[in-house]
């Protein structure tokens, strides 16, 4: 899908990492009034990117700056409820991934397998002539 995108002279930049420039001129357009249509067309956006963005930026400003969920918003011309829906989605997916790498640590190995298998037929070897004598 991403080839795609970038196949299509509308949103040829999509995927690629952002600027500074690009996000100050993208909050220049939306604070002028601009929907995120049509800053994505001047960028060569997708729409759904430029919202993240916007949100990303009100993240960044509460981070960096200390400014409160409204005033970052405010700052990137966005919902309240658009930042704290993506923070709560963020640390959803980061919780799975955290989940899925604490199973991958878990998971045995085939030679940890091999290795308890082994460990197992020596006990039944020392077993097996204790008993027989």
């Amino acid at each position: 899908m991403l080839k795609a995108q970038r196949e299509n002279s509308e949103t040829s930049r999509a995927g690629l990492k952002w600027d500074l420039d690009e996000d100050e001129r993208m909050l220049s357009m939306v604070r002028n009034g601009q929907t995120t249509d049509e800053v994505a067309k001047v960028l060569q956006r997708t729409p759904g990117s430029i919202h993240t963005r916007l949100i990303i930026n009100a993240i960044n400003k509460m981070n960096n700056d200390n400014a409160s969920l409204s005033d970052a918003a405010k700052y990137a011309c966005i919902d309240d409820n658009d930042v704290t829906e993506y923070l709560s989605k963020k640390a959803q997916r980061d919780n799975k991934k955290q989940t899925r790498i604490q199973r991958k640590k878990e998971t045995p190995t085939l030679y940890s397998l091999q290795d308890a298998i082994y460990t197992i037929n020596r006990r039944l070897e020392v077993l097996e002539k204790t008993v027989g004598r």
